[in-house]
């Protein structure tokens, strides 16, 4: 098990090394994901907002305690949705502030609209 964080907290140490692997693998086969290879952890405090931002790779998702809210966009989103170059430091996220007042984003980002 290979891990970003080497220090990691009890509840999340005990999750990396206590998951049944195979099991997931199984949940990405009878997905058509393909071959499980890779697995990312994000774990987050009450009152978090993730930044809109893009995946690389297929995702489940799984609430332990209270609830979050998803916007979802297509792919076909991308071009409106100003996300940073490619090989940018802040790729995959989006340049794009939803929480933004609706006038400062119709005028900083006039294709969101579209």
């Amino acid at each position: 098990l290979v891990t970003w964080q080497p220090h990691v907290g009890p509840a999340a140490s005990a999750l990396l090394t206590g998951g049944d692997w195979r099991r997931i693998g199984a949940l990405a086969g009878a997905g058509g994901w393909g071959a499980f290879d890779t697995a990312g952890l994000l774990l987050s405090g009450q009152d978090s907002t993730t930044p809109l931002h893009y995946d690389r790779h297929h995702n489940v998702f799984l609430q332990v305690c209270g609830a979050k809210r998803f916007l979802l966009f297509g792919p076909d989103e991308a071009p409106r949705l100003y996300g940073f170059p490619a090989q940018h430091p802040l790729d995959p996220l989006s340049r794009v502030d939803l929480d933004a007042p609706p006038g400062r984003l119709d005028a900083q980002w006039p294709r969101l609209r579209e």
